[in-house]
């Protein structure tokens, strides 16, 4: 099948509460165009879903590189911004992710992950 490797990237971190659905089609590291303190390019994730109106890509943060790297192409997610919580180093995203377990084989499914509480966080 045709796919675009281009198009409109967005920012779900934008509208608090608004949840994105689609099956989860991967990732992919772009260059940002900066520079890291070693001279590096700055890499960024952009993740894909198949919604029901086409591919939806949007730009990864800390929390949702984390939970999607375990994530496998094929998953039907739910996801849903939940704002800016205490983070040791000033504040982080929020967010939560649920998934089909039907469309996940047994043996790949992911243990369910504890709510976040940013109170547990050390100052």
């Amino acid at each position: 099948m045709r796919r675009p490797l281009s198009g409109d990237v967005f920012k779900i971190t934008e509208e608090l509460g608004k949840t994105y659905e689609g099956t989860y089609a991967g990732s992919r590291q772009t260059d940002t165009g900066h520079k890291n303190p070693d001279n590096t390019p700055k890499l960024s994730t952009i993740h894909t879903l198949e919604t029901n109106e086409g591919q939806f890509s949007f730009w990864g943060f800390t929390a949702i590189d984390n939970i999607l790297r375990s994530v496998r192409p094929g998953t039907y997610l739910w996801i849903t911004y939940k704002g800016k919580v205490k983070a040791k180093n000033g504040q982080a995203h929020s967010v939560a992710v649920e998934y089909d377990d039907e469309t996940v084989p047994v043996e790949d499914r992911v243990p369910p992950t504890p709510p976040f509480d940013s109170e547990e966080i050390p100052a």
